[in-house]
């Protein structure tokens, strides 16, 4: 945990743009010449926005012609463009915003090998939940991609357990660095991104549900959970073992927080 935190003290001093730390993707996707669908599908596809996304007709029709576009420049088709801008537009995204939000989640969803519709499902959720704005995604996506280059977190897990704790996490009002973090130091810890996600919320519920580690988590974000495993490594045995069941229960929570102290 600490080392994920001293690198994420890293990337905070450098300035990173989304497009650099994605493979530089702009600059080779020329090469791949991706076709562009037939039309009848696209405008299937282009149904779903025009029901999420409030335009008129020249805005609606000029924002198909940027997906489209945009399909020389990222390596994805316009239908998955045009699922990630549904996606956008069912979490509030306007308009006059949405292709840039369709170019900060493409990207990711190149990057980090997800499909599409599942990278937009993903960001749409934890920008809601955490009232995101595109620059702080962009951000997030950065820091996700660092940490997933410099530690053995997998991308993927990284966006599903902050999808799954964006709750807690929003409610403790962590700053990006923690929350991707957090995110990262759990899949490092647990089998699968599931097990992650239920035993951060458990760590997470567990301690800001008591006075003193409500103040420590609010104070020292992630630190704080360095300082309260601390204050645990002082008892030993069944004291233990009672204290950190009492705090977290008998599941995930509590195996994850031994191994924590351990």
């Amino acid at each position: 945990l600490g080392q994920v935190h001293n690198k994420i003290n890293e990337i905070s001093k450098k300035p990173v743009d989304i497009g650099l730390s994605f493979a530089s993707l702009a600059s080779n996707v020329a090469l791949l010449g991706m076709p562009i669908k037939k039309a009848i599908e696209i405008e299937s596809a282009f149904t779903g926005v025009r029901k999420v996304i409030d335009g008129t007709d020249d805005q609606l029709k000029q924002l198909r012609e940027d997906l489209i576009d945009m399909t020389g420049v990222i390596p994805k088709t316009a239908t998955e463009l045009i699922q990630i801008a549904e996606a956008g537009g069912k979490i509030g995204v306007p308009i006059d915003k949405i292709k840039e939000y369709v170019d900060v989640v493409a990207k990711a969803s190149t990057a980090f090998e997800m499909p599409a519709d599942v990278a937009g499902e993903a960001f749409g959720k934890i920008g809601a939940m955490l009232g995101y704005e595109i620059t702080q995604l962009r951000q997030y996506g950065d820091i996700v991609n660092a940490l997933a280059d410099s530690t053995s977190a997998d991308a993927k897990n990284i966006i599903d357990i902050t999808k799954r704790t964006a709750g807690v996490m929003g409610t403790l009002k962590f700053d990006i660095g923690t929350i991707a973090g957090l995110a990262s130091f759990a899949d490092q810890m647990s089998v699968s991104s599931e097990v992650g996600a239920t035993a951060l919320n458990d760590i997470l519920n567990g301690i800001r549900g008591t006075e003193m580690g409500l103040k420590i988590l609010q104070e020292k974000g992630g630190y704080g959970l360095i300082e309260i495993a601390n204050k645990f490594k002082k008892l030993e045995g069944v004291a233990r073992t009672k204290a950190i069941e009492d705090l977290f229960g008998r599941g995930e929570g509590s195996r994850m927080f031994e191994k924590l102290i351990n």
